[in-house]
């Protein structure tokens, strides 16, 4: 008698072979699925569902990572995905330096601060962090530089010589100055005599000056019209020949006369103060 094994058998009596099992094992969409368990790709930042046609399908959800990380199918949390290093430049501020990316591993640290440097003597670099970039002031202090940029012209105190006196009008006219300062505010050169006295207010020229040559005037209104003036040239970055003039015009008819302040004219040399 002819022994048939359990295949014949199911063979012959017209059965076929049970199913094979082609669920999903480890998430991947390739695979077949019944339920979403069987799409469980074992990252915690995507949603596995089994779609229609019984396909896994794992999307990335941004918002189950920290702040700082995107969810990356396959790999999980990353922090700051990207593609090229520019992709990561909003993670950290310009002036820690350049980031790097890795594509496994996402965007890594700057290792070196950024450098800021414009090849110019004449100028102090920085990174600003507030900002978020290199900043380039020119420095007026440096050797040589004061002479190179005009607007250095207008810049610090110079001692005078001689010094500039008057007392009248029973002191309301009062000053008594060995330096000046120069100031370029907005668009208007500001002189400032050092100390001012009553000569609160800053003799001014405006528009400011765009060649060495200057003229700043301040006039104080009054039954005595009170003028002071300083003009003249900056021979060099460090040094001005000038004229000051002093002139008080009656408004009233007699406050000048009562006042005994007398007119001036004085030339001066001025050298900047270190």
């Amino acid at each position: 008698m002819t022994r048939l094994t359990p295949l014949v058998v199911l063979a012959t009596l017209g059965c076929s072979a049970a199913p094979a099992d082609d669920t999903d094992t480890g998430g991947d969409a390739l695979h077949r699925c019944r339920t979403s368990a069987d799409c469980d790709d074992g990252i915690a930042c995507t949603v596995d569902t089994c779609a229609a046609g019984n396909v896994c399908e794992h999307q990335p959800m941004d918002a189950l990572c920290d702040d700082g990380e995107s969810c990356v199918v396959g790999r999980g949390c990353v922090l700051g995905a990207c593609t090229t290093s520019t992709d990561c430049d909003d993670l950290y501020n310009f002036c820690d330096g350049i980031p790097r990316c890795d594509p496994e591993f996402g965007c890594r640290p700057p290792t070196t601060p950024r450098v800021c440097d414009d090849s110019d003597d004449c100028t102090t670099n920085a990174c600003d962090r507030d900002l978020g970039r290199c900043v380039f002031e020119y420095d007026c202090s440096a050797d040589g530089c004061a002479a190179a940029n005009p607007s250095c012209l207008w810049h610090g105190c110079f001692d005078i010589d001689p010094p500039i006196a008057q007392r009248c009008a029973l002191g309301y006219v009062n000053y008594n100055f060995g330096r000046v300062c120069f100031e370029l505010r907005g668009p208007s050169l500001a002189v400032l005599p050092n100390p001012a006295g009553t000569l609160t207010d800053p003799l001014a020229m405006a528009p400011a000056p765009t060649t060495a040559d200057f003229d700043a005037v301040l006039e104080i209104s009054g039954g005595c019209i009170e003028t002071y003036r300083l003009a003249g040239t900056m021979t060099d970055g460090d040094h001005f020949d000038a004229l000051w003039t002093a002139t008080y015009t009656d408004h009233d008819g007699y406050s000048c006369r009562a006042s005994g302040c007398m007119a001036q004219s004085i030339s001066v040399h001025g050298t900047r103060v270190p």
